[in-house]
């Protein structure tokens, strides 16, 4: 029996009140692997817009926190850009942004790949998302592969967004409405294997437009960085505030999203993964920048990433050091799907090494700054101007981030301390010609845009003179 067409019966049958077993014996069909007993596997994969890697904390997200750290938590991974749309890209098809080619905000995202989504449908998984702002619209490509794709926004914002014109002026929506909409989803979710796709605002600027900042002067992004950029006195007095309403949007976020997440859990009928990270993080001053984008410095690359699995929850929590990256999700929920041969890059995030896990500092992370169309001016809080008009990556290497391209390596946080205890800035810097070596290879298939994988001889190569394996 075909599967689609199997869980279609399955889900008309649960609708008029027929036996259960009748719809969970036409889905298990769907379930690799799967036994007559065994439950059906239901995977959630839950991103949150421009959540710090310190955002994620027992003291800012207590409920959530408490939740996911009974499976795995890691303290080194990296986004694939501090932009939503190349990372989010990154995430659905296991490809850096210079291999799959959507390099900033705006671009659509190929029809040509293989979506995370369509090779789990493929496999006879039920797909649906809830998508809560305007970047992850379908019509950008992020709706390949799902069976059921909910991207309504409620909040106005912006009339326009780098040139496109706002269907409606509807931006974004808030944790409280998207928690609801992704129960619903799961409730009408037929029986048999299920991939969700849950994804949260709230962070994002505006920020105190949750409920948590209610009292509060909502500060908007664009109006701090005027104040900063200009110099303006008040500047000052401004940034703590707004970083006090980001906090409080988080633990917003948090009550909604834990309620979430013990929703799903809660249901035994399922054999369930939760697998929580952010697209970016957000700059409050720390790299002499505000908001995300421009950079790949800490505070925008550095976010949370939690595990909830059979493999690793129960007997076996741990605070995981090994490097990972976004472009390792899609390989890790193919795993945990339990499927084989598929077209992902990175690694599973769910395999051992024989008994044990991933010793620390072994893995990769690699990414790049958003690629703009033209030189854009970028003025920093010191005064400095940025051009950006080459690309820029970034590498893991040997427990620093190091950014550049073809031309130059440097550490991306120029003010953190060196392992030698000194100013990062002030040392040579380790394998400077190899790294640039491997950003020449980035470079070499960025220019392919997107039809050049990273396992090209150069990028290969460069990669194993470094030590990383692919």
């Amino acid at each position: 029996m075909d599967i689609r067409f199997a869980l279609a019966i399955g889900r008309l049958i649960l609708s008029v009140g027929a036996p259960l077993v009748v719809a969970a014996g036409a889905a298990s069909c769907g379930d690799p692997g799967a036994g007559a007993d065994a439950r059906p596997t239901r995977i959630a994969l839950i991103t949150l817009d421009t959540l710090r890697f310190d955002g994620f904390s027992p003291e800012l997200m207590p409920e959530t926190y408490r939740l996911m750290e009974r499976g795995h938590v890691f303290s080194r991974f990296y986004s694939s850009t501090s932009t939503t749309q190349p990372t989010h890209a990154t995430i659905l098809t296991g490809l850096h942004p210079w291999e799959h080619g959507v390099t900033r905000n705006g671009l659509v995202l190929g029809q040509h790949f293989d979506l995370l989504p369509e090779v789990l449908q493929d496999e006879g998984y039920w797909t649906s998302a809830i998508v809560t702002s305007y970047p992850l619209k379908g019509s950008f490509g992020y709706d390949q592969g799902f069976d059921e794709f909910d991207d309504e926004f409620g909040v106005d914002y912006s009339r326009t967004w780098v040139g496109e014109e706002v269907e409606g002026g509807g931006f974004y929506s808030l944790g409280e409405d998207a928690a609801a909409r992704a129960r619903a989803a799961v409730a009408a979710a037929p029986i048999g294997p299920q991939f969700f796709w849950f994804h949260f605002f709230d962070p994002h600027d505006p920020y105190g437009d949750t409920p948590s900042g209610e009292g509060e002067v909502v500060v908007q992004l664009p109006a701090l960085r005027y104040l900063g950029e200009k110099g303006d006195p008040t500047f000052a007095d401004w940034l703590p505030r707004a970083r006090a309403q980001y906090e409080r949007d988080i633990q917003d976020l948090d009550r909604h999203l834990a309620g979430l997440i013990q929703s799903i859990l809660a249901d035994e009928a399922f054999e369930t993964s939760v697998i929580l990270t952010a697209d970016h993080g957000e700059s409050f001053g720390e790299d002499s920048s505000l908001g995300h984008g421009d950079r790949v410095s800490p505070s925008q690359v550095h976010v949370p990433m939690a595990i909830l699995a059979p493999t690793v929850t129960g007997t076996d929590p741990a605070a995981r050091l090994d490097v990972a990256g976004s472009v390792d999700l899609a390989a890790t929920v193919a795993h945990i799907a339990g499927l084989t041969g598929t077209p992902f890059g990175g690694r599973s995030l769910v395999e051992r090494n024989g008994s044990s896990w991933p010793a620390a500092g072994t893995g990769a992370a690699f990414g790049m700054r958003r690629l703009l169309p033209e030189d854009k001016v970028e003025l920093r809080l010191d005064g400095s101007e940025h051009v950006q008009s080459q690309p820029v990556f970034y590498a893991h290497h040997k427990g620093r981030l190091i950014e550049g391209n073809s031309e130059d390596a440097r550490p991306a946080d120029p003010a953190a301390e060196s392992p030698s205890g000194g100013p990062a800035s002030a040392e040579s810097l380790p394998d400077e010609e190899k790294i640039r070596a491997l950003f020449a290879a980035f470079e070499a298939s960025l220019e392919g845009a997107g039809a050049e994988e990273l396992d090209s001889s150069a990028a290969r190569d460069a990669l194993g003179a470094l030590g990383y394996g692919r």
